[in-house]
């Protein structure tokens, strides 16, 4: 596990699936981090969007986070969710992204630093949806 290049930084870890049966083009990718405050962000939306928040988790303790993801997780790979194209990828994020009252603004300034660290890693798999560069 990497660690963070700045002590401000905040560990994080994500995965992304697709839909991509008939005519569904379709991504969700999850993130979740510990610190400081146990939360979870769930993006989905056809491939090429930035996708729209379906999942936000915040507060309780680690392990209701985590099971809620898996939760998730499962849901969506009853539902044809099937293909992994990124991988479990940790990456760090400034603190000040990971604050829990701010998590549904910067939703999409951490899925770039999900991608960033997902093409670092080496875990895309396939033909994974873009990640729309936002600032960092």
């Amino acid at each position: 596990m990497p660690t963070p290049d700045n002590s401000d930084d905040v560990q994080w870890f994500g995965w992304e699936i697709h839909c991509e049966e008939a005519h569904s083009d379709k991504f969700y990718r999850f993130m979740v981090t510990l610190q400081p405050t146990p939360a979870a962000i769930g993006l989905h939306g056809r491939r090429g969007s930035s996708g729209n928040i379906g999942l936000l988790e915040t507060g309780g303790d680690a392990q209701d986070v985590i099971r809620k993801v898996i939760d998730r997780t499962r849901n969506k790979e009853n539902r044809r969710y099937n293909t992994l194209t990124r991988g479990f990828t940790t990456f760090t994020a400034p603190a000040s992204l990971s604050d829990p009252a701010s998590l549904r603004e910067n939703a999409h300034i951490l899925a770039s630093h999900f991608g960033l660290a997902a093409v670092a890693q080496g875990t895309e798999e396939g033909e994974c949806a873009s990640i729309p560069t936002r600032p960092l």
